[in-house]
């Protein structure tokens, strides 16, 4: 399984701005993936603004990456978009998985 990182809403087709990696990633391949990204410097504060927690967000995709391979026999793809991130954490408002087979679908 593969996972990408982007920005997300109406950004990420504007933008193009992505960055893929095969699954599972440690957290200093998280970051780098993070690093990579044309918007990382908005996520480190950017105007006055306080940077996110990037520990939290680094850890949202660890975990996500670790998902998708320990369960790569019953997910076929997932989507969680948005992420939101704040100086005080990470959180996955909404998921959407389809499962391989007659699984079916959650959200």
């Amino acid at each position: 399984p593969m996972i990408m990182v982007a920005a997300g809403g109406v950004l990420i087709e504007v933008m193009a701005d992505r960055v893929v990696a095969p699954c599972p990633v440690s957290a200093a391949e998280g970051l780098a993936m993070l690093e990579r990204l044309r918007l990382f410097p908005l996520l480190q504060g950017v105007r006055g603004r306080k940077p996110v927690d990037l520990d939290a967000l680094v850890d949202v995709v660890v975990r996500v990456s670790r998902l998708a391979a320990d369960l790569r026999s019953h997910i076929a793809d997932m989507d969680i978009n948005p992420v939101i991130v704040t100086p005080d954490g990470a959180v996955a408002v909404d998921a959407l998985i389809h499962c391989h087979g007659n699984a079916g679908e959650f959200s």
